[in-house]
């Protein structure tokens, strides 16, 4: 019984955990939408930082999938 509690507890923080993320992830979204959208200065620094920012999960994950791509079959890598 206590490993299906030890269990439960582990999921408990993992979705504590989550929700936390999501929390900090929507107020940095809200406080840089505002000040993107109210200062004509900090949006011409903030889109393009985003911009770029966007792409840096995708090169980050690119050359693992190539990776993978090229093991299962050479000629679809």
């Amino acid at each position: 019984m206590s490993t299906f509690l030890d269990l439960l507890a582990a999921l408990g923080a993992s979705w504590a955990r989550i929700a936390v993320a999501l929390l900090l992830s929507m107020a940095a979204a809200f406080v840089v939408g505002i000040a993107a959208a109210t200062n004509r200065r900090l949006e011409a620094l903030i889109i393009p930082a985003l911009d770029v920012l966007q792409s840096v999960p995708i090169l980050g994950f690119f050359p693992l999938a190539i990776a993978v791509l090229v093991s299962v079959s050479p000629v679809i890598g």
